[in-house]
């Protein structure tokens, strides 16, 4: 990776999506497949996973599902992509809310009386661009024309597109369709980025605005070269999470390792994550402490997890509820745990390009080294007092906030 590549062309991404030009949503994958070699192939076998969802059988209980959850016509004020932000949805008046996704997201709008559009066929064909790079324009134009015409008839006033992310083929194909068809596009920041890291691997640059997590993540990405105008502080999308168990005394403490996908961004960054991973298994053995692994998402299936001990795959609010100190090194879900008042810990390194979290949340950082003070720092970080306090914040009336300063007044009724 070019640690030196800071901003991107001024012209915007977007005005290079459309559809006499569908490899233009790959443009992400191929500028980081150059100093990441590998990436294209992680996101490859993600996508092959979700194109399972595209077998007739499952496609057919989709589709009746969206029959039976159908928006009504110009009722959708947020179209979501999938359900990350599931407590912003739950939040909005159900009405004129509708989730575009596959069978998980159809489960979801079934048990929660919400709007639903099935989205499965596309995963097929954008797998077979990344993996093969034969983006078969036909098949994929006619696609994207048939969500636009969906999101046509269903839009409401001043309707908008919520994504997770504007960067990765299935997203920006929707956000195409969105512009087709007349709505404002919006991404909100899920994850932490890095300074030392090049702007193109960031979020913000395809959709029309991007709802950052802080001034500081904000200030950072204008010096990366996004337009001011564009961002819009939100905080994190989520409230804290409040665990029902008081952090453990120090000799007590349960101990999480948040794991993260590394092996897929090049060899030697893979060989020294492993490298961190095994001293601080260490480090604890040797003060009869035991490592819990809890793998990311992009880990599940990994070759690698055979080798690790104690691994557990438990969704992050039942792991804040059982372990009591997080241990990760770049995972934007340490900050989770330490406004939920747990102890969390950063290994840095420089080869994973890593800023200092404690400037975002209560993290103690811990440069990476083999020798005697490594493993005192560490031991100490774990027995530390903790941040009783939890950190409140309103990501529903930050997001409501905003989308009325953006659209009008007839945000203002889109809380229950």
């Amino acid at each position: 990776m070019d640690n030196h590549s800071t901003a991107l062309p001024s012209k915007h991404l977007m005005s290079r999506l459309s559809l006499e030009a569908p490899e233009s949503l790959y443009d992400y994958i191929e500028q980081r497949e150059v100093g990441e070699p590998g990436f294209r192939a992680s996101v490859a076998s993600m996508y092959k996973r979700n194109a399972r969802w595209s077998n007739p059988l499952t496609r057919i209980a989709v589709t009746a599902t969206a029959h039976l959850l159908s928006p009504r016509a110009s009722s959708v004020k947020y179209f979501f992509w999938g359900t990350k932000f599931r407590e912003l949805i739950l939040g909005l008046n159900k009405k004129e809310v509708c989730i575009i996704g596959g069978p998980k997201q159809a489960l979801f709008c079934l048990r929660n009386g919400i709007p639903f559009i099935a989205s499965t066929q596309l995963w097929k064909e954008l797998h077979i661009g990344i993996q093969h790079n034969h983006y078969r324009t036909q098949k994929i134009t006619s696609l994207i024309k048939k969500a636009e015409i969906q999101l046509e008839m269903t839009a409401g006033h001043d309707a908008m597109l919520v994504v997770d992310n504007d960067s990765l083929p299935m997203q920006r194909a929707v956000i195409l369709s969105a512009h087709l068809a007349g709505l404002k596009t919006v991404c909100i920041q899920h994850g932490i980025f890095q300074s030392k890291s090049p702007g193109h691997i960031m979020d913000g640059w395809t959709a029309d605005l991007f709802l950052a997590i802080n001034s500081h993540q904000r200030d950072m990405l204008i010096t990366k070269g996004l337009a001011p105008d564009k961002i819009y502080i939100m905080g994190f999308h989520s409230s804290p999470y409040q665990p029902k168990r008081p952090t453990a005394p120090p000799k007590e403490r349960k101990v999480c390792f948040l794991g993260q996908p590394w092996t897929k961004y090049g060899t030697d960054r893979g060989q020294r994550y492993f490298e961190i991973l095994r001293a601080v298994t260490t480090a604890l053995e040797n003060n009869n402490i035991n490592l819990f692994y809890k793998p990311h998402p992009w880990e599940r299936g990994s070759a690698h997890l055979k080798d690790i001990r104690n691994v557990i795959d438990t969704p992050l609010n039942a792991s804040i509820e059982e372990y009591d100190v997080f241990i990760s090194i770049t995972s934007t879900a340490l900050l989770e745990v330490a406004t939920a008042g747990r102890v969390a810990i950063q290994v840095i390194d420089s080869i994973f390009d890593a800023d200092d979290l404690s400037v975002h949340a209560p993290i103690t950082p811990i440069p990476f080294n083999h020798n005697a003070e490594f493993n005192s720092e560490f031991i100490n970080a774990i027995s530390k007092p903790i941040d009783t306090k939890i950190h409140t914040q309103s990501p529903l009336k930050n997001f409501i906030k905003i989308t009325t300063k953006i659209c009008g007044p007839a945000y203002e009724s889109c809380a229950q």
